[in-house]
């Protein structure tokens, strides 16, 4: 069994502090260090099986849960300051740890597969699943597609939580803050549509290995939001190596079939 760990801990982001929850999956001897970032509106228990599963492989897990919820008096309506709230969460963490070689690789899902790329912390290796790309249609559409991934989210995780009700690491799930803030995440969700281009989400990262893992359409290599396909030859030139490889099925597929993406993950990782 997989140990599961909740703590509190105070972030700093502009000369300010803040309260961020951090789940950690894992046992602290572990040889590998991988940071994670949910999608918009979900949380890190959601993906219990899939980032256990990484753990059982000699790694410990590092899930601050950030974006698309509240953290009290953060001002979470800027994607930017979700990713600099991610990076410092676990950049806060690796200076408290025996982990002095840094993250060995970094997973981000949806939306945290571009909020995870912080430029605070140096890591060899990314996996973004069914990550955010920009879209072509106007702003209106554009936060109507994000408020049905954000329900889809927080509903396929819902189901999901659903059999570990009675786990004691389910209390996680249960100390969600302020889900429901729908001022603030509607807020961060224009900040996407006014400001939706790679260079915006994905910092440079010329020196880092990447891979797109996605469930969706095959064929066209996109999801029923996002478009990789079309993005993939622009994404490369922000990392040294971009690979792309996908599953039959949607956004959510990590959430109800994590088996292909674990064991993509630990092909890539190593």
């Amino acid at each position: 069994m997989v140990p599961i760990r909740v703590e509190e801990k105070t972030i700093t982001v502009n000369c300010n502090d803040y309260l961020v929850e951090i789940l950690m999956f894992g046992d602290w001897k572990a040889k590998r260090l991988v940071g994670f970032s949910q999608g918009f509106l979900a949380h890190p228990i959601f993906y219990k099986e899939f980032l256990e599963g990484i753990a059982k492989n000699d790694a410990l897990v590092v899930a601050p849960n950030v974006n698309g919820v509240k953290i009290k008096n953060y001002d979470n309506g800027n994607f930017k300051s979700c990713q600099e709230m991610v990076g410092n969460s676990l950049e806060f963490f690796l200076k408290g740890s025996l982990f002095d070689k840094g993250y060995d690789l970094l997973i981000g899902h949806s939306t945290g597969a571009a909020s995870v790329q912080s430029e605070r912390i140096e890591y060899p290796k990314t996996v973004l699943i069914n990550p955010l790309m920009p879209v072509d249609y106007n702003p209106g559409g554009f936060c109507s597609k994000a408020i049905r991934i954000g329900f889809n989210q927080f509903i396929s995780g819902n189901i999901k939580a659903v059999k570990h009700l009675f786990s004691p690491e389910v209390k996680a799930f249960y100390a969600m803050k302020g889900l429901t803030n729908l001022t603030k995440n509607l807020a961060l969700v224009r900040d996407f549509s006014n400001n939706g281009s790679l260079d915006y989400f994905y910092p440079k990262k010329e020196n880092i290995e990447a891979l797109i893992l996605y469930g969706g359409n095959l064929e066209e290599e996109r999801d029923e939001f996002f478009d990789f396909g079309r993005n993939k030859d622009k994404l490369k030139s922000h990392f040294r190596t971009l690979g792309l490889q996908g599953i039959k099925g949607g956004h959510e597929e990590l959430m109800y079939n994590s088996s292909f993406f674990l064991k993509k993950t630990l092909e890539f990782l190593g």
